[in-house]
């Protein structure tokens, strides 16, 4: 007969052990959850798919959760697609990093050309402080506009995706292998043309239509 001495330790290994794994997630474990919660949210239909939480970056100030977003529609985006899937994200994954210091929620936007012939990429980052304000306002517009007024932010700037032949060349850009392995919208069997190659600059806004 086992001791009950012996019983009770296990228990408390057992508990313990179970608390130590929800208390810490490797950084995939928490872009695959976060990327469960973004699939059942609501967001815009012009998506060539659900976002993805492609990587969890974790640095000094903190984690940087990395989203990579397929624009299904051809041509610059209108404006409240963007802003509004970007609200819709933070909305949907803040509750995965709400215990963990966030340094930023970044976004990597990726869409056709109006000839479908080239492959723009895009980039936002929005401040862990300022989306977590945002939760209270779920205004697209206001979010938009604190992104661009931030200095540590980045609103809409042109994604330098590298210049190799392969993937696996491309600095490590999650866009890219997101358009890579699309099989939907404008997007598909598209080759993963990097910015570099299609003139893309900065100064495009993320659309005129409000």
């Amino acid at each position: 007969m086992v001791p009950p001495v012996v019983i009770a330790f296990a228990a408390l290994l057992l508990v313990g052990g179970g608390w130590a794994v929800q208390s810490w997630r490797a950084p995939d474990d928490a872009a695959a959850l976060a990327t469960g919660k973004i699939r059942a949210h609501p967001l815009p239909l012009e998506l060539a798919e659900p976002p993805a939480v492609a990587t969890v970056e974790d640095g000094d100030d903190g984690v940087a959760p990395i989203v990579t977003v397929l624009l299904d529609d051809a041509g610059d985006p209108a404006q409240h697609l963007v802003w509004s899937t970007v609200d819709s994200v933070l909305d949907a994954v803040h509750p995965v990093f709400a215990s963990r210091p966030v340094e930023r929620y970044e976004f990597q936007l990726a869409y056709a050309t109006d000839d479908t012939d080239r492959i723009r990429y895009r980039r936002v980052a929005v401040p862990g402080d300022l989306a977590e304000r945002h939760l209270d306002d779920r205004d697209w517009r206001s979010l938009r506009d604190a992104v661009e007024n931030r200095d540590d932010a980045v609103f809409w700037n042109a994604l330098e995706a590298g210049t190799g032949p392969s993937v696996a060349d491309r600095q490590d850009a999650p866009i890219v292998a997101a358009v890579a392995s699309c099989d939907t919208g404008p997007l598909a069997d598209r080759p993963a043309t990097t910015a570099a190659s299609t003139g893309d600059t900065a100064e495009t806004a993320a659309g005129d239509a409000s």
